[in-house]
């Protein structure tokens, strides 16, 4: 792909003369099923370079490559040097080899730039794993030099999980080390800012040779274990190439693994099938079923597909782990001592997506015996996190603590107390403020005060006491991991969980009457936002359908340009009144209501839209009650 002809010059110490070998890329392009071994090249021995390597003193090798394909600018300069980076082992180090990129004319433009993987020039290494750090879940496989034994071992976000010795069945596998990591979302965005390429463009699971990259195997859209074709025909969730990172090494001469022409990777022996069953069965397999949560998936339906009771696949530690490795009767095993409750709470957490993905594959599936077995999972899943529920709070009153509120459908156990403690300094701010506001009006001559200034103060102490209000709600009935601070998620989910899951709880406390709310088209939508702001955006609207004698709501999202999120909220009240059909932004005004009630909800609601650079709009278009169109920008 870089020029069609290779000259290579190399000399030793002890050699006065150099070595020379000459070959046309054509000829090994011919017949991709010839072996290397098998073309004929041209070498040649002189005491005098021809074309002035001057970088030969004692002893040394230069490439050179001629007859270029393509002109060399600096963007494919850079796409070069990532190339070269994938060539490289991330885990092994070598000080006696190093690459080096030096292109002079593009040494200026590389001082100004603030990232390394935007320079051209310099030293290329492969910092892959140290970029991704301690932020996903890892599993190491390796197999012993005399091919005896197997060692897995599983580490999630640094912390040690298990690790266990068996023996290899693999009879033609042997001196061979596996490291695949899983890619999270958290992962991801990591590894595209410092990498400066997306995970998907940058390959999937490499294999390496004695330390040497065999290419094409492991690059983008280069599929070699099938698991994206796997991933498209199961029923049960699986990773493909997009979610996983990682290496293969086979080390030492292994006659079994034999590259052949450029672009092909290794010959298709019997040992590189063995490698491929090897991979997917000792490996991603046993990684799938711990970061999907799959032990509990699996247990829920019995050979009879009957429902089975939680309690019944309760599991203590060694059980999880014969779920992922398989039986361990014959097996050295060694386990972090919490590993029960670490994958308890990582399976809980898991609930509300397997949910989602179990409804997803309902409305696609047309068998109605399926559909059936598809929904007993769900109930199962939902009676799961109600017993876990309930048998915490048991423990907690065991324990004497006053009261732990726990989310359905998110399963944490208690809410973090700096979060609790920045919600309460609010709820002082806002008193404080209000106290402030009264303490003036009590202080000064009523006719000294004008009218204006007068519905300013009391504009902002009914802020500050709506701030206050939603806060109560919110840290009694909510148990996300929500700061008082801005947090950056994905938005659409943020409001489908609330109001599926916090606001029935409100309503019900203050004896409400409950609304059907539906969602349509559900995009990611990751932005910085500030929860507090969102639920109180959410509570004004969903009460304002409450009070219009609304029955039903229908939520839906659109995402526009990638830029900004339009939020479309309708529901099938009694409408906008009459009198402000002409002009429906007097709506949005202070004191104006449309519900009977104190007329600074919808005013509430635009304002802090406002401070964000949203914007809400009503649609007169439509048949039956009311909808507000909201804009919020990325």
């Amino acid at each position: 792909r870089l020029g069609s002809k290779l000259k290579i010059v190399t000399k030793t110490k002890e050699n006065k003369n150099f070595n020379t070998l000459e070959l046309n890329w054509q000829d090994f392009e011919e017949d991709q099923k010839k072996e290397f071994q098998s073309i004929p090249v041209k070498i040649d021995t002189a005491q005098i370079l021809d074309r002035g390597f001057n970088i030969i003193k004692d002893s040394g090798t230069v490439v050179e490559i001629y007859q270029l394909r393509e002109k060399w600018d600096r963007e494919k300069l850079q796409k070069l040097k990532r190339y070269l980076q994938r060539l490289i082992n991330p885990l092994q180090v070598n000080d006696a080899f190093q690459i080096f990129l030096k292109a002079e004319d593009f040494q200026v433009q590389d001082n100004q730039e603030e990232y390394d993987y935007n320079k051209v020039n310099g030293s290329i290494t492969n910092r892959v794993y140290e970029t991704l750090g301690l932020k996903t879940t890892t599993i190491d496989c390796k197999i012993s030099e005399d091919g005896k034994t197997i060692k897995t071992t599983l580490n999630d976000k640094g912390v040690f999980i298990f690790e266990f010795k068996e023996k290899n069945d693999f009879d033609l596998l042997k001196n061979i080390e596996i490291k695949i990591s899983f890619l999270n979302r958290i992962a991801k965005t990591t590894f595209t800012k410092l990498m400066g390429v997306e995970p998907v463009n940058y390959g999937n699971i490499f294999v390496f040779k004695n330390g040497f990259r065999v290419m094409p195997l492991g690059d983008y859209r280069n599929d070699w274990l099938g698991l994206d074709i796997r991933k498209g025909q199961g029923y049960k969730r699986t990773l493909g190439t997009r979610e996983l990172l990682g290496r293969v090494e086979i080390n030492g001469y292994q006659e079994n693994f034999r590259e052949i022409a450029s672009r092909e990777g290794l010959m298709h022996t019997h040992a590189f099938d063995q490698l491929i069953e090897f991979v997917m069965e000792k490996v991603i397999k046993k990684l799938e079923k711990y970061v999907i949560g799959a032990i509990y998936w699996d247990a829920l339906i019995d050979e009879g597909n009957k429902r089975k009771d939680f309690n019944s696949i309760k599991l203590d530690s060694r059980k999880i782990i014969e779920q992922i490795a398989g039986n361990l009767d014959n097996k050295d095993l060694r386990y972090n001592e919490d590993l029960l409750q670490i994958v308890e709470k990582k399976t809980i957490e898991k609930i509300p997506e397997t949910v989602k993905n179990i409804e997803n594959i309902i409305k696609k599936e047309k068998d109605k015996e399926i559909k059936e077995l598809y929904n007993q999972q769900i109930q199962s899943l939902k009676l799961g996190v109600k017993l876990q529920k309930k048998e915490k709070e048991e423990e907690a009153e065991k324990r004497e603590i006053e009261e732990k509120k726990v989310l359905f459908l998110e399963g944490v156990l208690s809410q973090d107390t700096k979060e609790i403690l920045g919600l309460q300094h609010q709820i002082k701010t806002s008193a404080s403020i209000i106290q402030n506001r009264i303490s003036y009006l009590k202080s000064t001559d009523p006719k000294e005060i004008n009218l204006q200034e007068y519905d300013k103060i009391l504009d902002s102490i009914l802020i500050e006491n709506e701030k206050i209000r939603s806060i109560v709600e919110f840290i009694t009935q909510a148990n996300y991991n929500m700061k008082s601070s801005e947090i950056t998620e994905d938005l659409v989910l943020f409001i489908k969980q609330y109001i599926k899951n916090v606001n029935p709880m409100i309503s019900k406390k203050y004896n409400e009457r409950e609304l059907d709310i539906r969602f349509e088209n559900e995009p990611e939508f990751i932005k910085k936002f500030k929860p507090l702001e969102i639920t109180i955006i959410l509570g004004n609207l969903i009460s304002n359908s409450r009070k219009a004698n609304s029955k039903n709501i229908e939520i839906s999202f659109n995402v526009a340009d990638n830029k900004k999120l339009l939020i479309h909220f309708k529901d099938d009240g009694d409408g906008i009144p009459k009198k402000y059909r002409g002009d429906l932004n007097k709506i949005f005004e202070f004191g104006e209501t449309t519900t009977h009630g104190s007329g600074i909800g919808l005013y509430f609601v635009k304002e802090i839209l406002k401070r964000i650079g949203g914007n809400i709009r009503v649609n007169i278009e439509v048949d039956r009650g009311a909808e507000f169109i909201l804009e919020i920008p990325k």
